[in-house]
């Protein structure tokens, strides 16, 4: 078992109006063996590696993110973590077994 490995970054939750955002520094995501923790503020998603069913690189306006597509019954369908080392990120993902697209 390979010690998890955290990015600080923003977050954007939902789509829309009602969409949530937070910019760096005040989200981080942990990638584990087996899930991915998301944490912003005083809020916590935690997603199982079998609950994930695409891992993408999101392109924002002056950012990359990554997006995750999951099958998380009481999470918002939108998910991106903005991170500023997309390129390390997505690597510690691939270490772990997991595409990103």
């Amino acid at each position: 078992m390979e010690a998890s490995f955290v990015q600080t970054g923003g977050v954007r939750i939902g789509e829309g109006l009602l969409a949530f955002n937070a910019s760096w520094p005040f989200a981080k995501l942990e990638v584990g063996d087996e899930n991915l923790t998301l944490t912003c503020l005083w809020k916590k998603w935690t997603f199982a590696k079998r609950s994930i069913r695409r891992l993408s690189e999101h392109q924002g306006i002056v950012s990359s993110g990554l997006r995750i597509e999951h099958d998380v019954a009481d999470y918002s369908t939108f998910f991106v973590f903005w991170s500023c080392g997309i390129a390390k990120l997505k690597c510690e993902l691939e270490k772990r077994g997991s595409v990103v697209s």
